[in-house]
């Protein structure tokens, strides 16, 4: 937290010319964002893509956390002991595990555009 500073001016680490070069360059970037249109918090909740985009993660949310919550019941009723409920359930996440490194292996690009 003592090298990070809030401004590329008051990063001592950074000579002069780089300090005047990163200040630009996040002024250019900060202008053309700007420039394309900014939204007021009243425009961008009236937005319909904003309400379909929330209603989405809210659907992801809630069926990730009524999967982990309950697949252990599930799995339980089919008159498994303690130990093998927590093997049973733990094959889904193995598989995620070997699933995300496979994954991110190659072009990520694309691979993150599919996922």
């Amino acid at each position: 937290m003592i090298y990070l500073t809030d401004r590329p001016a008051l990063a001592k680490w950074l000579r002069p010319d780089q300090q005047r070069w990163l200040t630009a360059r996040l002024e250019a970037e900060r202008a053309q964002r700007e420039a394309i249109r900014h939204y007021a918090l009243a425009e961008t909740l009236l937005e319909p893509r904003v309400w379909l985009l929330t209603l989405v993660y809210f659907g992801q949310n809630v069926s990730g956390y009524g999967f982990v919550l309950f697949l252990p019941q599930i799995v339980s009723r089919f008159g498994a002991s303690i130990s093998q409920v927590g093997f049973i359930s733990a094959i889904p996440y193995v598989f995620g595990a070997i699933a995300m490194v496979v994954w991110g292996s190659g072009e990520r690009n694309k691979h993150a555009a599919a996922a």
